[in-house]
């Protein structure tokens, strides 16, 4: 699983809905139900019920939802630890 899948979780989570998560991700409908059916092998497990009324999380599916958040601010805060120091100033400053 990846940070793009992690992204899925918690977009699919907040939205409760496969279309409204695939579009709001950019994403066919089918991409996202692959990485959601790909994600279901690797774990071995039901992390989803879908019905027409959109899509629930099953006790696995809402750890993975609580982990995957976890990682993705991990993730975010390790991008701008590792890119602060390309934003600064640095060096020195002769004038005349």
């Amino acid at each position: 699983i990846n940070m793009l899948d992690c992204k899925i979780i918690i977009v699919l989570h907040d939205e409760k809905s496969v279309n409204k998560a695939s579009a709001r991700l950019f994403m066919s409908h089918q991409t996202l139900n692959n990485r959601l059916d790909a994600s279901e092998k690797i774990f071995e497990t039901q992390l989803f019920v879908k019905s027409n009324k959109g899509i629930t999380f099953t006790e696995a599916g809402t750890r993975l939802h609580e982990y995957s958040s976890k990682m993705l601010s991990e993730y975010s805060k390790m991008l701008s630890f590792v890119t602060e120091k390309q934003n600064q100033v640095s060096g020195v400053l002769r004038i005349g």
